[in-house]
């Protein structure tokens, strides 16, 4: 279904979101308009910034969670939102939360800090809960990740589309204007909740996934029509959301070399060597070692101009 009917399909009802209120978000944020701009006079019940910060809004104004007594209902909340925000099931919240409480106890802990949480916000029906299933009511509810994932089907979409009119002569130029609304949307990964690793949940993981794709096509894109430090910013973006991209950073460093900047492939090199090694103790490929070793020689011969990536 498209992303305008997606949006457009809504029941207004008493305390939700006026009927255009979710088409008017989505066509502020297709316009560049800041989201954070926008939380003092629309009127979403819950508005929640995850990506570089976490960031609360209640009916517009910043929700504070002073002192200890407000630290499980906040911890709940980013699981929550770390695992997608819909139909979210309980037992990875409760494992997040009361990772050493067995079932009947972990049970009570989540119905008691949902209970809290819900008067925190002063909004019951804001989180809803059924069986095994915790959800942020989207009638309620606004989840910058939820406009990110948005952004990216769209681009996606016109990726391919992209391909295909490349056969008749068209260009990405619908493609590359979501994806770089997709970069401006990315502030930075998500906050780490009860885990150490920020990208952990399945959720967050496919999401990662894709905003790389859609920034590496962005860069070939760029590489394609000669725009070097276009196509190196799009590369360091990805590569902030993805260390571990060896793609990324192959890339990098070829228009790094491109722009007569070797030092600073090799710092690239560096920087993705000494990660790889600290986190799975292994060594880059023999492809990116290659490259390195190339560039210190100063033997690397002039890559060839990149075909047309759609």
């Amino acid at each position: 279904m498209p992303c305008m009917a997606r949006l457009l399909l809504f029941s207004p009802a008493s305390g939700r979101l006026p009927p255009f209120g979710k088409a008017r978000r989505y066509m502020a944020m297709m316009k560049g308009t800041s989201m954070e701009s926008m939380t003092e006079d629309r009127p979403w019940t819950l508005a929640i910034f995850s990506l570089g910060s976490f960031r609360v809004f209640c009916k517009g104004k910043p929700l504070r969670f002073p002192g200890r007594v407000h630290r499980k209902p906040l911890a709940m909340l980013k699981v929550i939102v770390d695992n997608g925000g819909r139909n979210v099931p309980v037992g990875p919240v409760m494992d997040a939360l009361w990772p050493e409480t067995d079932g009947d106890r972990a049970h009570k802990s989540f119905a008691t800090t949902l209970h809290r949480l819900r008067k925190l916000i002063g909004a019951a029906k804001a989180i809803r809960h059924h069986d095994t299933k915790v959800s942020l009511d989207d009638d309620y509810c606004w989840v910058d990740i939820w406009e990110l994932e948005t952004l990216l089907e769209d681009a996606e979409t016109e990726w391919e589309k992209a391909r295909e009119k490349a056969r008749g002569g068209g260009g990405p130029a619908k493609a590359v204007e979501l994806t770089e609304r997709v970069i401006g949307m990315f502030k930075g990964p998500m906050i780490p909740g009860e885990t150490a690793d920020p990208w952990e949940t399945p959720f967050l993981k496919g999401l990662r996934g894709r905003f790389v794709r859609s920034v590496g096509h962005l860069g070939r894109h760029r590489e394609h029509i000669g725009q070097w430090d276009k196509a190196i910013t799009c590369y360091q973006r990805g590569l902030e959301a993805d260390e571990f991209s060896e793609d990324l950073c192959h890339c990098l460093m070829i228009c790094y070399q491109r722009k007569d900047r070797v030092a600073e492939a090799l710092a690239a090199y560096g920087r993705f060597r000494e990660v790889l090694h600290a986190t799975f103790g292994i060594e880059p490929s023999s492809r990116l070692k290659t490259l390195a070793r190339d560039l210190r020689r100063s033997r690397l011969p002039t890559p060839p101009r990149r075909q047309s990536p759609v």
